[in-house]
């Protein structure tokens, strides 16, 4: 099944939301990396934002100062 062609303003909301819901997982690695909050915290906050709900578990436990893909 093809996808719709997308609007001009249609691309631009999803390139919006795509941004802004990085922004927000980026902050929120730095946050948990120096401890500014905690994993339940996290687990809380991914029941309320989808661009959390969607982070990696992975990618969180890397953003952990000694953590690196093996360790994780």
């Amino acid at each position: 099944m093809a996808l719709r062609e997308l609007t001009t303003e249609e691309r631009d909301a999803a390139r919006k939301k795509a941004l802004d819901a990085r922004v927000e997982r980026a902050q929120l690695k730095k946050d948990f990396s120096i401890g500014k909050i905690d994993f339940p915290e996290v687990l809380k906050r991914a029941g309320d934002s989808e661009a959390v709900a969607r982070l990696k578990t992975i990618e969180l436990l890397e953003a952990l100062p000694g953590v690196g893909r093996v360790t994780a």
